[in-house]
Order: structure tokens, then sequence, then C-alpha cells
């Protein structure tokens, strides 16, 4: 098998760019022609000659900020300068993204500032092309070069233009700063010479190599080594430990200027190591079934790591020489403690204080033998034994030189010469440090004492110094933090007895007093052992800053760094046989490189011989699907390296290789190898295991154990293999152990060994179709396959065959993709050096997504630029793009209540407790989020009608004889809801019928049992039939997706007529009181489990059950708990059904607590493999999803192993709406000036491989390209859907292109064309005549060598000045080409702007429409303020309209934004309620930012007191985040709504007063506008767009055709053609209804997931809509709120016996005498159940103050059955099965009411116990009193009494910080005081809000 030629295309988003003049090399042959005595005019459009463009505008100094969830700043700049017409979104790209922050010189001549200006990077960027270009005489003179710079600048500055992203990071970094770095192995071919040469410097892009910092502490055999001193001094061969034993360092290295992070452990350790570098970690600990794994440190937030503190002994010194060095070491510790060192007045002083005769006599010998003699200065003063020993010689400063001694207390840390030191000698030290800073602490309480040694020092760094030197002498310790009024204090702590007695061995004190109290400590208190592993959680990663780093390798590819186990930073290559240069490993090892930096590739594999072909050596190849397996699975294992992100990779087949057929099903086979071995293996496992029991225990003679024979039958049947049966009953007959029985199953997770036999994950696939398939598909020929070596026919296939292979792919999953082949070469500019074989990927995906207008199938939203979703706290956020990511393996998630979403393995799913988790790590403990409330859409239907169709769906049909008739089915005794119905459904359609027939009155027909409402009015059953499918039978009944378009209302009334037929009220007992739904339709409830979710009702699904039917089985929907009540309010029951009362009777009876909109993982199934799709929303990566979506990027299409740059202007800046034009001058201009900068870009850049390398520098390609063009066609006045459209998107897409190659012309007059231009002369300019013909319109027949006709420029649909400047540019193109040549082989593409579109504030990016006719702009100073798009007033202008109507038209789309004149509610309807003027003013700053009323009435805006006091709101009410204060004030809906019209606006122009109907679709969106909006435009729109496009686009058009769900066979089908036709050269389609995916593998830091725990107004820009800021500017959700206790409470104390085991059971009482707290005394402390029995107590205390109901308790806790159990000493309660079984049976006597007692205890019993109860016993049972007087009072207090605390913005602000607080704070308790989390204090806690302790002081 052999590779003939293997293809590469190099992402265009990817180029390095170098800073720095290459060496000059001698010239060469095939060197450019450079001229010196030409180059380029440079004419000045924008700036005048000695003026500096950057300081002709005017600058704003702001802040560019990001939060944490605590509101602590992640990132923060001060002082950031940027020109005041910047939008701050723009200013926090720069500010975050593309500031340069290290390295920068500063003021005072250092080099560690930052970029501050948005004038530095300018500058950076516009001096580093004029520098390159001008060496190499780009420019004709200087005064050109200079004209040059400041054009750019003048465009950069002003938003007119920018290139991507790399080049923000890079260009200019050493020209402008002299910043460098060492190479890492990449290529470039010298310009001077021709000559291929390796980089010099590779800083400007530095290969992500995974480093630590240089005082990073290393475990060796010669002591603790800096990381650093391994590297420099390259002590390869060192042995270091490894967590384990001692492994040799292979390699060392340097890895240049690096950002580091630090990473702390919950003890306080930490280590500083890039974020990528790999770290043994797990989510669990090993005894939670934690599985340890290598994970980069980015993603070890939350996760376990090991810290090994093994000693390490080693011996430098000889006897007689170790007494000095460790009498010099404990000098030097208790110095750092207790001592001073500094020349004052020219006298070297140097002391140490001691405070008793111990250390004074200590310290007196240490000086003498180290420093030579002493003297002393007593203090009596201070102390009676305070004595400072002093030598004030000069020679001590050798001494303090030495060991680091004098420099403050802050800074001072522990030298290395004592980490490299000899046991004793660290012992030594860290002796006379203790003794000087250190302390014995003892705490008693009662009979429980604990204590610690503790230091304490202000130096964190001298803290950690210890806790790992420590390490180094096997002593495990922790650091915990104390602020006192000076500075911050940090306790090193040995708590753990095992370590106590550790240091009391080896290292100790120094005076008797605290020799004593610590032998005092560990005979006292005995505690617990630490391992010699510990298992720490890792608390926190953050940015420290850039430093030169440092990697080794070792023997066992891992070490200890500060003690914790962390992965070497090589990555060592697999070697096979096919190494040569250009063979199929040498492409892995390229394609390897190039994911590394973030890339994709594409490869066309075409060249591969197919299978059975013959060899060389007379064999058979294996086929091109074994390769495709082996290079698969190497981009899967450079993925799993850690330190890329996913690779992606563009697989392409061309369409006639023998292995096209296998090709195309190849994905699918190999998941089904997954399945079978998962099925295969369990009913293996499951047979072969019920053989061996039943073999064991009976036998295995058939005659005496008839029940084998049935097994091994069954077995057999199942297809388990004889022999493996046969082998189970060998080992039977040999007493084999059962337990010993392993047969592994195989799952079906990702990293699973049955995943790992499946390969194809890591690729997008696509087939090269030529013309000749696509007309014998059309004329049904065979198509034939051809064998790669002798190119004789493999096969022949019918064409159609192929075409609805491929076609039904794509319908199914969209994979593959197609590219046009023909298309793409006939316009191929360099055909004479090969063909254009594949394009590369950009990242890509798809979900089914929770949006503000319903839930929405992300394939509708594929294509639509900023559309809505929700985030993860149900915020309306915009993403900002939706796209393909592949063809994937996908899995259900489902959870305990039976939600379920189709995701990939790897898929982020966030859960409360863990955060963001991959789906295949999720395990049963996990609590998914689940959400959002309100995702309802805009239609709407009448109430009654909508009722009917929930009946109809429940208890109905349609029948299909003759003609559709609808039958709704009731009860007999239902007569009346039938007459109701019945009623409704007549008078529907007499309201809507269009025919008289239709309108004919119909009666409810009677049988014995039932009554039926029936009808066949079309108007009924058509309406029906759009939201529910009834005619397929009862099991398969289902809402169709229409249902998701319904406003909240509809859809309440939906459910509540489903609830009235299907429905059910259970109230069964005290565990079985639910509402129900049963169905036989599993589908319809899951669609009812996720439309409940809308209304904030949490459901639980039950699968299967009772066959009432009898064929299909019964499901069944249940809501019980808070979400009872919730479906009372929002949905309910049909008026005049008994079903009403029956809920509305038990939601009064029985207590429930608010549901947490969490659940519980079940499991993880795999499903199959599908096309995935994912979106990106930049500002939280997160959203709520039922699946993932795609996009497709191959915007780049040249030749295999090329590379290509981009850049992008901004359209609207050449639009002037004054005159209504265009200006071509300027845009040209900057075409011309762009093409240039990409140019010389090229020339600066270097490649990952010599390939790349080489052919950029003989291809030259470009990507020029724009944005906001569907700005520029709405301000003109133009449809996006129009053929005036499509005319102006040609006429401006042909200028630039014919623009850039006139520049590249000129550039080649005098600089030389690209190299290999000669070659391909005379293609290039046939291609250049195509495009001028495109311009031209020129008939079919003149174009040359094209095979499909492009769509040219309409000359009467484009307006003339567009139309000729568009053929003016082609005619120079043309006319300068024939002389010269062109500098570049390809100038032009259309790809994803991304974040330098929001760079230049752009509102669209490439040829995408409009998204918003309203959004919301932040504001500079923070805030927001809702804006109509600025298209919007100047479309209107050039209509004509007046100002005044223009002015009407807006105030209709974005409100008046004040109350006045407002209908029905206004200032006086307002004042009438009892508003003041304090009110009206606090609503009124509020109404220009909101997208509803309800959002400005809200307590945080009208105040608490006001809206108790006044409006006599409860908390309650104010805390439940559904409250419409305005509908509570009495206001009517309808008012309402017409009030928000008038205020808020429609968010739409339909309707609007003046417009004309026939300017409708000038002002269409990607997406409907408003809840009133309907219109948007149709993707086949887009398709034009991009026909309209692509004849002057020399690359491809990055975007995406969405189809809608109901789309057939043939439509896909046509869509493709059409594409064919058009002239496109690749297309993707998106069926709506294609399957769920991952999203993008994205490396954030935990900060930015952080900041998903709330709002942040730097997350969102002006580029947001309107409706999904809402979410933001609202009030925060309100979440449940502990409950405090009063601070003088009383209690009741119990006395019990169980089982002859004592003990006291105390209850302390809120005001209200219910229980609020417990505490559990065993007679026997320190016992395992008395600390069973403590933890119990805490979590029953908990639970009662964050409101969960005793009952639900006292159902938990009774009938609980472990040892102890029996006799008790108590009459009431006289025996239980266990003291937590005691504990319920007494919480039920005290506090739960007689009859609820009962269902827990023995009823005479209790009703006993109540016959002895005094008065004064009975008023502390608030819910059983002694006469139903004194019951109804109580009643209706606790109903007024809320569980919850009033909730503030300091309360909100308090539950946030305790999130973070009790992440980082597993053990800590809550303060009793303020409520919040406590932190560590020494051994003890401490609040950080009030300064309580937990009893330390």
């Amino acid at each position: 098998m052999q590779l003939r030629t293997q293809h590469i295309v190099f992402c265009p988003h990817l180029l390095i760019f170098l800073s720095m003049s290459q060496k000059t090399k001698k010239p060469a042959s095939t060197r450019i022609a450079i001229s010196s005595k030409k180059g380029m005019r440079i004419a000045r459009k924008f700036t005048k000659r000695g003026k500096d463009p950057l300081e002709e505008i005017s600058y704003d100094k702001r802040v560019s900020r990001i939060t944490n969830t605590d509101g602590s700043a992640v990132f923060e700049m001060r002082d950031v300068e940027v020109p005041t017409f910047w939008s701050q979104v723009a200013t926090d790209i720069l500010a975050q993204k593309y500031f340069r922050k290290k390295g920068v010189p500063d003021n005072k001549g250092g080099r560690n500032d930052s970029e501050w200006s948005a004038k530095q990077v300018m500058s950076r960027l516009a001096g580093t092309w004029r520098h390159w270009g001008e060496k190499y005489n780009y420019f004709s003179t200087k005064e050109d070069a200079q004209a040059f710079e400041d054009e750019m600048k003048y465009m950069l500055i002003n938003q007119i233009a920018a290139p991507n992203s790399p080049q923000w990071f890079n260009t200019g970094l050493s020209q402008a700063y002299g910043i460098t770095g060492e190479s890492q192995g990449h290529y470039y071919v010298d310009p001077d010479s021709g000559e291929l040469q390796k980089s010099t410097d590779a800083y400007s892009r530095p290969q992500p190599h995974a480093c630590g910092r240089w005082n990073t502490k290393i475990f060796t055999e010669e002591g603790t080594v800096n990381l650093g001193d391994i590297v420099n001094k390259n002590l390869v061969g060192l042995k270091i430990n490894d967590g384990e034993k001692l492994v040799k360092v292979l390699a060392v290295k340097e890895n240049g200027l690096r950002s580091l992070y630090k990473m702390t452990l919950a003890n306080g350790q930490y280590i500083e190591f890039t974020d990528d570098h790999l770290i043994l970690a797990a989510s669990n600990r090993k005894k939670e079934k934690g599985i340890y794994e290598w994970t980069p440190l980015k993603d070890c937030l939350g996760k376990c790591v090991h810290l090994v503190f093994t000693p390490i002994s080693i011996n430098k010194y000889a006897k007689k020489d170790l007494k000095a060095k460790v009498a010099e070491a404990a000098l030097a510790g208790f110095h750092i403690g207790d001592g001073y060192h500094g020349t004052y007045g020219g006298i070297t002083h140097f002391g140490a204080c001691t405070n008793n005769p111990d250390e004074f006599k200590h310290v007196s010998i240490l000086f003498d033998e180290v420093l030579g003699g002493h003297t002393f200065t007593a203090k009596p003063r201070i102390s009676p034994e305070y004595k400072i020993v002093r030598r004030d010689f000069n020679y001590t400063k050798l001494f303090a030189e030495r060991y680091g001694l004098g420099v403050g207390s802050e800074a001072v840390r522990i030298h290395d010469i004592i980490f490299k030191s000899d046991p004793e000698i660290r012992c030594a030290f860290l002796r006379g440090l203790f003794q000087a800073d250190g302390c014995v602490r003892i705490r008693q309480r009662g009979k429980t004492a604990s204590g610690d040694v503790c230091l304490t020092t202000i130096s964190e760094g001298l803290a950690h110094d210890v806790q790992t030197l420590l390490l180094s002498l096997g002593i495990y310790s922790r650091i915990s933090l104390c602020r006192d009024s000076r500075a911050m204090q940090y306790h090193v702590e040995i708590a753990y007895a095992s370590e106590r007695k550790k240091f009391e061995e080896q290292i100790g004190f120094i005076s008797q007093s605290k020799i004593k109290k610590l032998r005092e400590l560990n005979s006292l208190v005995d505690g617990k052992n630490k391992n010699d592993v510990s298992e720490e959680i890792v608390t926190s990663i953050e940015y420290i800053g850039d430093e030169i780093v440092y990697d080794i390798q070792t023997e066992s590819e891992k070490f200890l760094a500060n003690g914790v186990v962390v992965h070497n930073c090589f990555i060592q290559s697999v070697k096979d046989d096919l190494v040569n240069e250009g063979g199929i490993f040498d492409l892995m090892r390229r394609e390897a490189l190039l994911f590394k930096y973030g890339s994709g590739t594409g490869t066309n594999f075409s060249a591969i011989r197919g299978k059975d072909e013959t060899l060389s050596g007379g064999g058979k190849s294996s086929g091109l699907m074994s390769f495709l397996i082996t290079i698969d699975r190497a981009a899967g294992a450079i993925k799993s390296g850690g330190t890329t992100r996913r690779a992606a990779k563009m697989v392409c087949l061309d369409i006639d290789h023998p292995e096209v057929e296998e090709f195309i099903q190849w994905k699918v086979n190999e998941e089904q190898k997954v399945a079978a071995l998962h099925v295969g293996s369990f009913i293996c496992f499951e047979h072969l295991k019920k053989i061996l029991d039943c073999s064991i225990e009976k036998g295995i003679n058939p005659e005496e154990n008839a029940a084998l024979k049935k097994l091994v039958t069954a077995a057999h049947k199942d297809h388990v293999p004889l022999n493996y049966i046969k082998r189970i009953l060998m080992l039977a007959e040999q007493d084999f152990n059962p337990d010993d029985f392993n047969f592994k199953v195989f799952d079906t997770d990702f990293r699973s060994e049955a995943y790992l036999t499946v390969s194809g994950q890591n690729s997008n696939n696509s087939l090269r179709i030529t013309d000749d398939f696509l007309r014998a598909v059309e004329n049904n020929d065979e198509w034939e396959l051809i064998n790669r070596i002798d190119k004789n026919v493999a096969k022949k296939i019918p064409a159609q065959k192929m075409w609805k292979d491929i076609t039904y792919s794509a319908w199914a999953c969209a994979d593959p993709g197609i590219q046009f082949d023909t298309t793409i070469n006939d316009w191929h500019t360099c055909p004479a050096d090969g063909k254009i074989n594949a394009s590369n990927p950009c990242v890509t995906g798809d979900t089914l997504v929770a949006t503000p207008h319903g839930l929405r199938k992300i394939c509708d939203m594929v294509g639509e630029k900023n559309a809505e979703v929700f985030d993860p706290f149900g915020e309306k956020q915009t993403a900002s793009g939706v796209f393909q990511t592949g063809f994937k393996p996908v899995y259900e998630l489902k959870t305990k209540n039976g939600y379920r979403l189709k995701v990939t393995s790897d898929h982020l799913i966030f859960t409360d407790n863990r955060k963001f988790v991959p789906a295949s790590h999720l395990n049963k403990t996990d609590l998914i989020r689940l959400g959002p409330v309100g995702t309802f859409g805009d239609d709407s239907l009448p109430r009654e009608f909508a009722e009917a169709t929930g009946l109809a769906i429940g208890d109905g049909c349609l029948t299909t004889n003759e003609q559709e008739m609808l039958f709704i089915t009731f009860a007999k005794k239902e007569r009346n809801l039938a007459d109701k119905y019945n009623s409704y459904l007549i008078n529907y359609k007499n309201e809507n019928a269009s025919d008289k027939r239709s309108s004919r009155q119909t009666a409810v027909c009677e049988t014995p049992t039932t009554s039926r409402v029936h009808t066949s009015s079309r108007t009924v059953v058509e309406t029906m039939k759009r939201y529910c499918i009834l005619n397929e039978g009862s099991h398969e009944k289902q809402f169709t997706d229409a249902i998701y378009e319904l406003d909240e209302h509809t859809v309440a009334a939906i459910l509540r007529g489903l609830f009235t037929a299907d429905g059910t009220v259970a109230n069964y007992s005290n565990k079985s009181q639910y509402v129900s739904l049963d169905s036989c339709s599993l589908k319809l409830l899951q669609q009812t489990q996720l439309l409940l979710l809308g209304f904030g009702i949490k459901s639980k699904l039950y699968e299967g059950g009772e066959k009432n039917y009898p064929v299909k089985e019964m499901h069944s929907l249940r809501i019980s708990g808070f979400s009872r009540k919730v479906f009372e309010e929002k949905i309910g029951f049909a008026a005049g059904s008994d079903k009403v009362d029956s809920l509305a009777k038990m939601n009064n009876s029985v207590s429930h607590y608010k549901d947490t909109f969490t659940d519980n993982f079940e499991s993880l199934t795999y499903l199959g493999e599908e096309f995935v799709y994912d979106l990106t929303e930049p500002k939280h990566h997160a959203f709520f999803a039922n699946g993932l979506l795609v996009h497709n990027c191959s915007e780049y299409m040249f030749l295999d192993d090329t590379a290509c740059n981009l850049a992008s202007i901004n359209l609207i800046k050449f639009y002037d709406p004054a005159t209504l034009k265009f200006d071509t001058e300027k845009f040209k201009h900057a075409c011309r000036l762009w093409t240039i900068v990409l140019e010389v870009s090229v020339l600066m850049a270097q490649f990952p491989a010599k390939e790349i390398a080489q052919k950029s520098y003989d291809y030259r390609t470009l990507g020029l390209g724009y944005a906001n063009l569907g700005t520029v066609l709405m301000q003109m006045g133009i449809p996006y859907l129009s053929e005036e459209a499509y005319a102006i998107c040609g006429a401006i897409t042909s200028m630039m292109c014919g623009e850039s190659y006139s520049t590249s012309a000129e550039m080649a007059q005098s600089l030389g064309a690209f190299p290999r231009y000669e070659n391909n002369k005379e293609e290039m300019l046939r291609v250049i005549r195509n495009h001028r013909r495109a311009a031209y319109n020129s008939p079919k027949t003149d174009y040359e060598k094209l095979h499909t006709m492009p769509h040219g420029i309409q000359e009467k649909f484009c307006p003339s000045y567009l139309l000729d400047c568009a053929r003016e540019t082609w005619d120079r193109a043309l006319e300068l080409g024939k002389k010269y040549g062109y500098r570049n082989a390809q100038v032009t593409v259309i790809a994803p702007t991304g974040t330098i579109g929001l760079l230049m504030d752009c509102d669209t990016t490439g040829i995408e429409p409009d998204f918003a006719l309203v959004k919301f702009k932040k504001l500079v100073g923070g805030g927001y303020f809702k804006i109509v798009n600025n298209s919007v007033a100047r479309a209107l202008k050039a209509l004509g309209y007046n100002q005044a109507q223009i002015r009407d038209i807006e105030n209709y789309a974005k409100g008046h934004g004040t109350l006045e004149n407002c209908p029905f509610i206004n200032e006086s309807s307002l004042q009438k309620l009892g508003f003041t003027e304090k009110e009206l003013l606090a609503i009124e700053t509020q109404l220009s930012a909101i997208f509803e009323l309800k959002f400005a009435f809200n307590h945080f805006v009208l105040g608490t007191e006001f809206c108790r006091n006044v409006l006599g709101m409860t908390d309650e009410i104010l805390n439940d985040p559904k409250t419409d204060i305005l509908q509570i004030l009495g206001f009517t809906p309808e008012q309402i709504e017409k009030a928000n019209e008038y205020v808020c606006g429609t968010m739409t122009l339909e309707g609007a007063p003046h417009l004309k109907e026939i300017h409708y679709p000038i002002f269409d969106c990607a997406n409907r506008c408003g809840k009133k909006g309907k219109r948007f435009i149709p993707w086949i729109a887009h398709l034009r767009m991009m026909a309209a496009a692509q004849p002057f686009i020399t690359g491809a058009i990055s975007k995406t055709i969405n189809m809608p769900e109901e789309a057939q066979l043939e439509d896909v089908k046509k869509a493709y053609m059409l594409s064919w036709e058009y002239g496109l050269k690749a297309v993707a389609l998106y069926r709506d209804g294609s399957k769920l995916s991952q999203p993008l593998n994205t490396s954030s830091s935990d900060s930015t997931y952080a900041s998903l725990f709330k709002f942040d107004e730097n997350d969102f820009d002006e580029t947001i809509g309107g409706e999904q800021m809402q979410k933001a500017i609202a009030a925060e959700t309100a979440r449940p709120i502990r409950r405090k206790l009063p601070s003088e409470r009383q209690s009741i104390t119990h006395k019990f016996t169980v089982a002859n085991h004592e003990g006291y059971l105390t209850v302390g009482l809120y005001d209200d005498s219910t229980p609020g707290e417990i505490f559990i005394k065993m007679s026997k402390e320190g016992s395992t159940l008395s600390g069973i029995m403590d933890a119990l107590a805490l979590t029953i205390s908990l639970c009662l103050q964050y409101g969960v109901p005793v009952e639900v308790l006292v159902a938990k806790f009774c009938h609980s059955r472990f040892e102890p159990s029996g006799m008790t000493g108590n009459k009431n309660i006289p025996i239980v099965k266990s003291i937590v079984d005691y504990i319920g049976r007494y919480m039920a006597l005290k506090f739960l009411p007689r009859e609820t007692a009962k269902k827990y205890h023995n009823a005479e019993l209790i009703d006993r116990a109540y016959a002895e109860l005094s008065p004064v016993q009975m008023q502390r049972l608030p819910l059983e009193m002694a006469t139903a007087q004194l019951r109804e009072q109580v009643v209706e207090k606790r109903e007024h009494v809320s569980i919850v605390s009033p909730r503030t913005k300091e309360q909100l602000e308090k539950n946030q910080t305790n999130m973070v607080l009790a992440l980082n704070n597993e053990d800590a308790p809550i303060c009793g005081t303020c409520g919040i989390v406590m932190i560590r204090n020494g051994a003890c806690y401490k609040c950080m809000e009030c300064g309580e302790t937990s009893g330390c002081s």
C-alpha cells in the first residue's frame, strides 16, 4: 500500500507573523524579482501630509472589566485609551484580547508594562507593515511609505478595516518593543535568496509547550532543586521524585515567555505552570470511585490532585562539617522569624530578639559558633525576659546574603541552600523558625480536645516555602489566611496527629515551654493519621503574569512539582514504517503541527489506492479505509494530548474512488462496532454469570439441575458462543469462586476500549463531485469507480443510486458535504501546478436551543447572525454564529426525572455541584440544571379553542375515512364540559369558516358511557392539525413543532385541556400526592415535560407500567411538591371539571417546599452516529440545549500545502446617507492598501511545515473580505431578498476583487509576479477574463472553459455608478495583468469576521443580513439604553419619509420611553394607587432600557418598603420571580399590552404608522423581530446572495444553507442542484431536525466559567437585540435563603435510650415554636456512632433552616433500619428500628399535627401522648391547637409567614458570596450571626462578614 500524493490546506486563520529582519542571503535563481527602481505610489484619501492621523481624533480613558461571581475582578484595566466614538464592546476586545500584556517598555525603562492605548496598537501594526514594505521596496519613495503608514493608522483607528486576530496578537512586537523568543521549528522562504530557511525566531507565535516557573521545587536525589536550575544547568541524568520512585531526567528545555497560572490546593499548597500543563487529577476522590487522568491545568478547578510528601534523604556533608551547617541553618531560621539586619548610619546591625531564657541561651550559642561571638541588650520595658542578641560587624553581611536575610518581613523566602541541604540542616532551620514565629495551640471543649502546631507570617512566599520544606521531610501541613489590622497573615498549620508526631520527632522547639506543650498536645489529642499521598481539591486557578518558563522530560513522563504530581512536557511521536517525506505518516506529523496551533486542515485522500488494488510486490492493497482509520486515530491522539483543542479535520474523497461507497458509510459502520461490543459483552456476561452461579449451586448434571438446561438453551439462543458456555461449565466443576468471574462488559464511553475501535470521529467528511457525475445523475447513467494505479474501472454503479445515497445522508444527518470539483477548478488560477483538492474547515456546530421565542430546533438558526438564546440562568444572550461540527457519536443523557438531551460524550453539562462536567464524566450525585422558565413563542390561539385542542390530543382522534372527522370524548358525567366545548368549536368555525358548509351546527352525541363532540370543519381540523398529530393512533399522539411557537397563555390552555382529559389528581397517602398525566404516547409526555419547564414546573416521567391497552404500555408524567402549586396557578384544569376542586383541596392540605430546578443524572446511552451542531455564544459559552449545530467554514480553497491570511473591510464606512451613495473611490483605495498589507504579511510570515512555507511563497495567496453588507443594503432602502440587492452585492464584491487584482498587478510591476506565475500565466488570465465577463454579465458563450456559468451583475438592477466602477476595476486588472502579471495567485474570500467585526463595531459579518431592528447599546459608564437600528432612519429617509414620520415609526418600534400620555398606565392612574413622585421618577429612569414594562415595576426600582407598606405585598410575593406588580395593581393583560407597546415599542416595523407595506421587505432581518414580527428572510435569499458574490470571490464563501424540517429528499436534491447551477464552489445543507452534537473543545479560564454565575454587563454589547437583554436588565431570580434562628431561643431537651445506648436530643425552636436546629449527643463521645449523629444533626438543622418541612424529614427517618435497634425507655415510642427511626417518630410526636403524625407512628400511642399533654405543651404544637379557633389563627398566621427572609440586593450578593465560599471551603460552617459561609482561620473558622469565629480567638 502506497500513498502517491498527500494534500494539506493550511487554515486561513493561522498565520504566524515575524517582526524581526531575517539575515540576507545570496541571490538565487528562484528568488522573486524585486526592483529597487520602482515601487508603489500611495495616494492620501483619508489623511494629510505632516499630520499624524492618530492625533487628529479625540480619545476617552475607559475601564475594561470582567468580574467573578463574587464581584471580584477577573480582568480589569483602567485608563484604556480609545477613540470617543468606539463602543464599549470594541474597547473591551482591544483591552482584553489584543493588548500586549507583558514586555512593553514602561516609562521607567523597564519591560514589564502592558499596552494601554489604541494608538500604541495601531502604530505597532502600521509601523511594522511599513517597515517590511519599505525594506523590500514596496514603496516608490519615503513619502509613499509614510502615506501608507498614515492611511493604515487612519483606517485602523476609525474602524474602516482590520486584519485577522493573529496580526493583532503578534505583528510588531519585535519591531516596536524588541520582544524575541526561541524558534519552535517553523519555516519561511528568504525573500532575498528565495531559499527555504528554518526560522531563528518564533516568539511571534510560540509553539504551545506546557511549562513551569523557575522556582518550582523539584524533589531530587540532591535535595529540593528549582526547575529553572535543572534546565539552565542541563542536569540531564539527575534522579528526581515522580511521586512513586526516583526517575532520571531525560531532557530539559527553556520555552520562552509564556502566561503562567497559579493553581492553589485546599491545603494552601500551589504550583505555577502554563494553563495547558497536564496534572494528574480526578473529579472525585478514590474512595468515591474517582479516576485519575492527565488533565490540563486550566480544567482542574474543583478536581482532586495528588500531593505527595515523601522524605528526601541526602548526605552532602561529612559529620564534622554537618555540625557547623546545622548551626548556621538554625540561626538563619530563628533570624527570619525574630531577627533584623541592615546598615544604618554606616554601621552594620545584625541581631535576634529572644523572649525567654531558653531562646536566649540557644541563640547566644549559635551567634558564638556561627559569627564568633555576641553581645546582648535587655529590654525590661517590653518584658523581663526580652533580650536582643547582637553582632554588629560588617562580616555578618556575608552570612545574611548567604541565607537571604534582612529583606523585609513580606519578601523573605527560604534560600535554595536550605532546600538542597541534608535533613538535619532542614530540621534545624525549621526548628529555629518555628521557635521564633510558631506556637502550639490546644483547644478544649468539654471532653473534646483539638490542637495544632502553627507558624504565623505575613510573607506568602515564606509560608509556601515552609510548606514545601515540610513536604521534603514527609510532613503534611495546611495554610490558612487571617487578616488583622496590619496585613494578611498566613498560618502554616500541622494538625494531623501523625504529622504533629513527625514534627516533634524531627524538628521540635527550642524552649522547654513549647516542647512541653507539644508533648502535651500529642499525648492528649490522638486524632487522625495522614497518608503519604493526600488527595487535595484545587480551589482556585488565577493568572499571575508572563514569564520565561521551563520544562523537563523524565523516564516515567511525570514528576513532583512542589509535591504535586504533574506530567512532563514532551509528547513523543509514534513511528511506523511509512516514514518517508510526503508519505502517510509524514502527513500525520504535519497535521499534528497544524492542530497544535488550533488550526484546521483539509486533505483529499483520493490518491490512495482502493482495497485489493495490486501492490508492486504482487500483493493486494488493504485500501483507503485502513489508512483513514490510522490517520483519524492519530488526530484523536493529538486532541487527547491535552495541549490542543479538538482536531478540526476535513476528509475529502473524489466521487470516483473505488471505496467511495464505504467512505459514505464509514462512520455508521464504525459506531456499529461499538454497539455490538457493548450489547454482546453485556449479553455474554448476563448469561454466563447465571450459568456459573446455577452450576456451582446445583451441579452441571442436567438430570439434577433442570434450570441449568434452560439457562444454557437461553444463552445459545442469544448467540453466546458454545465454547464460552462449555468453559464456564468446566470452571464450575473445578470449584471456581464465582466472585472471581470476570467477563468485561464494554460501555460506550468515548474513552472505553470499545470506543477505541471507532475511527472517523475527528473529521468532517465531504465528497468532491464533478460535473460529469451530476450529468450522469441527470441522464440516469452508470457511474464508474476508477482504480488509482492502473486506471481501470473497478465498479459501475447507477449514478442516481449514488446521488440518492448522498442526498439521503444529507437529509438524515447532513453528512457528507459537497464540494463542486469542476466549478472550483474552472476558476483555478494555477492549474498547471495541480488541481485544488481540498478545503479547510473551520470550527462548526449545532444544537436544539431554548430561546426567547420558544424552543427552536437549531437548524432553523443556522446562518442567522446574533440569534437569541437563553444562558444557564435563563438570561437572554446573543449567539454570534451557528454552525456544523461533524458526524459524531451521539448519546442520550437522561436524568432521574426523565429529562433527556442528545449529546456527544464530551459535551459539557452544567451541574450545580461541579459546574461544567463532560457528559461521560457525570455520576448520579451530579445535579443537572433545568430550565429555563419563560421559553415560549409569540403566536396565540383563542383560549377556548386552545383548551379544546388539548382535550383532543388527550381524549380525541381524527378519522380519515371519506373525510377527516374530529372526535373529542368526554365521560358521561362530563356532559356539561362536552356542551361547553362543542359550543366553543361552533363559535370558532362560524367566526373563521370560509364557506357555509363549514359553519353548520353540530350536536353532542351520546353513547351509553360517553358524550362525544365531533366536527369535520376544515377550519377546526386544519388548525388542530397544525399543532398536534391525532390520526396515527393513541401511541403516536404528539405535538408538532408549531407548539413551540405559541405564547405562554395559549400553551397553558392547551395543557389545561390535555390534563383535563388524561390527567389525575392522586391523593392516596403521604407519599402519593401528585398530579399525573397518563398516556401510551411516550413522545407526547416528553414534549409535555419540556413545555411544563417553561412555567417553572418540574415533573417526573415514569416509563412503562401497567398495560391498560392490549399492546401499548402506559407511561405517566407526575407533578408533585411545590410544582403542584405552580401547576394549579398557571395551568390547572378546565372550569367545570371536578379535578379543579380535587387539586385545590390537596394543595391546601398537603405541605410542600420550593423545588430546586435541578435533577440528578441517571444514565448516558449510546444512540448512534449523527451529524452534529454547535453555536457560539461568545459571552458565556453556555445555553440550554436539546442538540448541537453546524457551520462549514470552507472559505479558503487553493492548492494543497498553501495558506491564506485574512482581513476585512467595513462596508458601511463607505456609504454616505446624505448623498445615498457608496464611495467607490475610497473603497477601492482601501482595497488597494489592504491588498498591500496582506501581501507584506506573506513576506513576514513563518509556517509550521516546509511545504506550506514554500508554496505560500510561490503563490502568495491572500484573503481580503468585507463585513456589513446587510447594513449597507438596509440603509440604501434595498430589500435583502431582491434582484437589486444581488446586483449591489455583486458590484461591491466585484470592485473589491478587481481592485485587489489590479493592486497585485501593480506590485508585480515593481516587485515581480509570484514565482509560479509564468507556468500558469494563460490560465490565470483566463480566470481574470471570466471575472471581468461576470462584471459585464456577458453571454454564456463568451466565458472560457467554464462548465457552470456564474450569475453576473444584472445591469438593470444595479446603480450605474457602482456598475461602471465594478467594470472599470476589472478592465484595469486585466490590462495591468497582461503587462506585468500578478503578485498573488488568489486575493479574496468571504470568511466570518468574528471578533474583528465587533472591534470594528459592525452590525453584520460577510454577506449576512442584519439580525434586529431594535438593539441595546452599551454605555461607556455602564448600563444600556435602547436604540432603533441606525439603518432604519437612514433607510426611511432614503425612501422619502419625513422626520415626523420617521420619529413615529421609530417610536412604534422602540417605544416612547415614558409614561407620559401612556394609555391606562400613566402618572395619573398610578398616583391614584399610592405612587408618589419618588416612585414615578424611579420608574421613568428605567424606561429607556427595558423591553417590557413589568421590568420597571419591581421592588428593586420601587423600593421594598413602598411595596410592603403601600402596595401591601408580602415578602413571599416580593421574592417570587414570577410576580407581576402591574397585574397585582389591577391592570388587565390587554391594558398592560397596550401600555407596553406605547412605552417599550413592538421591536418590529410591521404595522408601524405611515410605513407602506411595500417597504416592509427592506427591514426584514435574519429572524423575526419582536412579538408581532412575522417576517424574516427565507433561506433561498441567502443562496442567491452567495451566488451573486461567488463570481468575484477567488476562494469560497463561508455560509450555510438551512432547510425546514418538512423538506423532503427531493428538496435536498433541488438545493444541491441549485448550488451547482448557481456556480457555488462548496455548500453544506442543514435540514431542520438534523440530529444533535457536541460543542467545540474550547479553552477557557476558570474566570470565564465563573462569569456564568452572575450577570455582568461587560459580557454584553450593542450588537445584541432587544428581547434577549431583559433577563440581564431585570432583577435577579430569587433563591432560597436560610431562615435565621433568634439569638435567644427556647429549646426542648429529651433524653432517650435505644438498646442501652443513651443520648440527648435537643431541639432549638423559632419564635413560632417550629423546630430550627437539632443537637444529638451520645453518651459515648468519640465513637463512630457519636460522629454519625453529629453529622446527622447538622444535616437536619440545615434542612429545617432552609425550609424543608418537618414531615419530609420524618418520612425519610421513620422505619430506617440499622443497629442499634430495639427497646427504648419511652412508653410512647417503646420500640424502634434504629436511632434515626426514634428521632423521626419523636419529631412526628412533637411537631406534626396529630392526624399527620399517625402516618408515621402508632395511632393509639399518638392519641395517648396527646392526652397527656398540658395546656403549655399544647401551645408548642403550632398546627395542633387545643381549640379549633386557635388552630385557625395559627394556620392563618403561618400562611403569611415566609420561610425565606425578605430578599434585598445585599442578600442577593450574600448568596452569591456563599456560593463561592462554599465551593472553596467545603467543610466550613455557616455563621450564626449573618449567614455567610465561614473561612479557615488558623485551626478554626472566621466569618468574613461580621468577624464572628467558631470558637478560637
